[in-house]
């Protein structure tokens, strides 16, 4: 055993077998490796010029050292450095220790441990150590090694330098630090080899067999250290990696000491409630203190059903209270890991999984499905290749499918209408390829042969969130069958409004025309009229003047057919049966079709009260027929065709009194039905317009159906059309059912135009229809004042006197600027109450105020009143004048 001569360092390490060395210069005297020169020597006595060999006391104590040295740590590093201080100098100027990779997955290591030199002697080994390779025994060495036999070189020289050095450089470094005897120890621990530990002295030193044998148990006692400590370094990786994983999968660990009734928790697990460790330290029961009540009973059961061997582990998912007042979702899983001999658990550890995330991503995905489930929209996923992978109830309903099997793996195509699949292949291949988005609509093609279903749709696609790729496509899309039924139903009404809308204007335009027409027929009849009276009945003139005088007779037709279509034409309700209207009819509309078309004729079994004027109503359904007569004559086949007349009771449910602008209600329907040419759609819209007629010029005026919409829509009721070109046509009117008698009587007029001699307030505001009045008016032996409007009039009656003046009777027109007939009669009636007045008006009706302008409240005049219509004639003037003088007188 060799003394120390030097305190040892540690340094990198050593191949076994190999001589460390120190940096050198470069050389050429180097030899290719070839076999070693100085073989093993077999081990015995120390050969002259050796040291003493080393005593049992000694071999004592190094063993006694070794041993405390190394069970002082179990931290390789540490061992390391034990096993330098006990080698070197002790046992050798250089002690190298070769560690094989551990089964733990220990890399493989090599430790030096050098005496201290002299600075350039320790630069010189510690280069030479850095830069020297692992390098090999001869076969026989090595074998020795795996028997686990040490192996002594003795004696090396320049020849063994010179195999052993691999470059110059090495060469130049072992001849500088000049190695001399080197022991190689084999490392083996429960019975595998780890590694080996090589000695090597730089002086002459013929190691002993008890010295080697000393060795050799200092390299067992050092394999074992390096065993243990490798091992111990192995759990402490094991130990990291599981905390790691624990953290990294968001678990906590516990381990719970049944027998001690000891918890222990990790800081993960604490982290993941806020809580403390000693919250369950102090207390193994503390988990069942903050768990959710509603769970605990369950969470309890699992328990003791693993602890009593039941099942072969413990699970359950419940909530756990965290510090700060909410409820997580854990999911603790955990196994009996010991059990006494009677099968008593003594261990149980496990983990807590914080699944609150996942649990309530579980929740929305269950709400989200169960919203896509009931939902009214059709929700519909496809494979990127088009294929359908999903279809909710409302888009199967759609389809007609019995159930999502009927259409799982169906081509997209395959659900839309022929015309439409270009066009939405198209729409998938863009949403592939473009923004990702796309809104459009097309018809599906239900499996139940219904027909094609117009859908709103909106797609999107769906990227997988770690390739990004497209992994679906999905469709939202609605239903409008009833969202274009409201469209059309709005075109519907907008196009009636519009209808309408045209209608009241040429209404307007109509009643205005009438209107200044009228007060120049009035003007031209009694002028006639005047004239003829003051010649004699032989006179020549007197044939032109009945000539002149029934032109304008028809001319006043026409403005009454004018007046009829605007609605403002007197209506002289009564009650009426329409059935007995057409049964007194039917004689003279089988004269007016003729022969050669057939008139049918169908009544209700009911009687069908109506409130109308019977001259009017009898005017719409002669009207009706004779179109109807005309549209068959017009046949191009020159057929007999028919018209056919119906009335019926019918009831108006509100969608049907919506479109139709009508009260829900029973109504009295006349429907005149014909097989005639029928109408375009452009035609019907026209129907009703006045002077809008299809026959040849000179053959209508365009006025018929016009009068016809006027009359009806005037007593409260509609009229319809239906035609269509080669079909005929069907006209409906409908009118109000009557539920009240309202009978009005009867007023009997003398032939005679009478005369009088009370004093009249003439009230107009056309000069010559002012000027014809007043000449009538005093040839009947009334005294005229006349007035331009209502307030000229309010002068001449102060002018008058008034209310105690001497105007017997006011003459007014209605309609009039500044102030009209109504509120100038309500004027002069406030002064003289009872004031007879006498209405005129080219509207042929007793206007409402300016308040109330709708011709439907238009009524005949009341008591004291009476209504003239333009244009009027000398009779007709006289015999109302006398009327209300004669009624006020009777009154006083």
């Amino acid at each position: 055993m060799r003394k120390a001569d030097q305190e040892s360092t540690a340094s990198p390490a050593s191949a076994p077998g190999q001589a460390p060395a120190a940096a050198a210069g470069q050389t050429d005297d180097v030899e290719r490796p070839r076999a070693l020169p100085t073989s093993a020597e077999p081990i015995g006595e120390p050969s002259a010029g050796t040291v003493p060999p080393v005593t049992p006391a000694e071999a004592l104590r190094v063993i006694a050292d070794a041993s405390a040295a190394l069970a002082d740590s179990l931290e390789l590093d540490d061992v390391l450095a034990a096993v330098g201080r006990l080698a070197v100098p002790r046992f050798a100027d250089v002690c190298v220790l070769d560690l094989a990779a551990g089964s733990a997955g220990e890399p493989a290591r090599r430790a030096v441990m050098a005496s201290a030199f002299d600075a350039e002697r320790e630069a010189m080994v510690r280069d030479y150590l850095a830069r020297h390779p692992a390098g090999e025994l001869d076969p026989e060495r090595a074998r020795r090694l795996a028997d686990g036999e040490p192996v002594l070189l003795r004696d090396l020289d320049d020849a063994h330098y010179r195999i052993t050095a691999r470059t110059p450089e090495q060469l130049a470094l072992l001849r500088r630090f000049h190695p001399r005897d080197v022991v190689v120890a084999p490392l083996r621990a429960s019975g595998r080899a780890i590694g080996a530990m090589s000695l090597t002295s730089t002086t002459p030193h013929a190691p002993s067999a008890a010295e080697v044998a000393l060795v050799q148990e200092l390299a067992h006692r050092v394999a074992q250290a390096v065993l243990n400590a490798q091992l111990y370094a192995a759990a402490r990786r094991s130990e990291t990696r599981l905390a790691l994983a624990l953290e990294g999968a968001a678990q906590g660990f516990w381990d719970w000491d049944l027998a001690a009734g000891r918890l222990w928790v990790d800081r993960q697990l604490c982290a993941m409630l806020g809580r403390k460790p000693e919250e369950f330290r102090e207390d193994p029961e503390a988990w069942t203190r903050f768990m959710h009540p509603d769970d605990l009973p369950r969470a309890r059961a699992a328990l003791l059903d693993h602890l009593a061997a039941r099942t072969p582990a413990f699970e359950s998912e419940h909530r756990m209270l965290h510090a700060d007042g909410s409820w997580r979702w854990i999911l603790a899983r955990g196994r009996v890991m010991e059990r006494d001999g009677a099968g008593a658990p003594l261990r149980l550890t496990g983990t807590h999984t914080d699944v609150t995330a996942r649990r309530q991503a579980a929740e929305s995905r269950e709400i989200l499905a169960r919203t896509v489930e009931a939902s009214a929209d059709v929700v519909k996923i496809f494979d990127p290749d088009g294929r359908v992978r999903y279809v909710n109830p409302a888009g199967l309903r759609l389809l007609g499918a019995a159930s999502l099997d009927a259409v799982r793996g169906l081509a997209a195509e395959e659900l839309v209408v022929p015309e439409d699949r270009a066009r939405v292949e198209q729409a998938r291949r863009d949403l592939l390829e473009g923004p990702g988005t796309w809104r459009g609509d097309y018809r599906l093609r239900p499996f139940d042969g219904r027909p094609p279903v117009h859908i709103d749709a909106f797609g999107f696609t769906v990227r997988d969130p770690d390739t990004g790729e497209v992994a679906a496509v999905a469709c939202v899309a609605r239903d409008l069958t009833e969202h274009d039924a409201a469209a059309r139903e709005r075109e519907r009404l907008a196009e009636q409004a519009r209808h309408a809308q045209r209608i009241e204007s040429l209404g307007v335009l109509a009643g205005g025309v009438a209107h200044d027409f009228n007060n120049l027929l009035t003007v031209i009849l009694s002028t006639l009229d005047l004239v003829r009276a003051d010649l004699p009945r032989s006179h020549r003139v007197q044939a032109d003047i009945d000539v002149m005088r029934t032109a304008a007779m028809r001319a006043s037709q026409l403005t009454r057919q004018l007046l009829a279509f605007s609605r403002r034409q007197v209506m002289e309700s009564k009650l009426l049966d329409l059935n007995a209207v057409v049964t007194e009819s039917e004689r003279l509309l089988r004269r007016l079709v003729g022969e050669r078309i057939a008139l049918d004729v169908s009544l209700a079994p009911q009687p069908l009260h109506v409130r109308a004027d019977p001259v009017q109503l009898e005017q719409v359904l002669v009207n009706l027929v004779v179109n109807a007569r005309d549209a068959v004559a017009e046949r191009p086949d020159r057929a007999d065709g028919s018209v056919t007349v119906e009335t019926a009771m019918t009831t108006l449910a509100p969608d049907a009194a919506a479109r139709l602008g009508l009260p829900v209600g029973r109504y009295a329907c006349l429907t005149v039905r014909d097989t005639g040419v029928g109408m375009d759609e452009a035609t019907r819209q026209h129907a009703f317009e006045p002077f809008f007629t299809t026959k040849p010029l000179g053959r209508g005026t365009g006025l018929g159906l016009a009068m016809v919409y006027g009359i009806v829509t005037q007593s409260g009721g509609t009229v319809r059309v239906e035609s269509a070109p080669g079909r005929g046509s069907t006209f409906r009117a409908l009118l109000p059912w009557a539920d009240e008698i309202v009978e009005r009587a009867p007023t009997t007029e003398s032939a005679a135009a009478p005369r009088g001699r009370e004093t009249v307030l003439l009230v107009e505001d056309e000069a010559a229809v002012r000027g014809i009045a007043r000449r009538i008016l005093e040839r009947a032996g009334y005294t005229v004042y006349e007035a331009r409007h209502g307030a000229d009039a309010l002068l001449v009656w102060r002018e008058q006197g008034g209310a105690r003046g001497k105007i017997d009777v006011l003459l007014t027109d209605i309609r009039m600027p500044e102030l009209d007939g109504r509120e100038l009669a309500a004027a002069l009636r406030r002064e003289r109450p009872g004031l007879p007045v006498v209405y005129v008006s080219g509207y042929a009706e007793p206007e409402p105020s300016r308040d109330t302008r709708d011709a439907r409240d238009a009524r005949p005049a009341r008591d004291g009143e009476r209504f003239v219509a333009k244009p009027f004639v000398a009779p007709d003037l006289q015999r109302a004048l006398r009327q209300v003088l004669d009624a006020a007188e009777n009154a006083a």
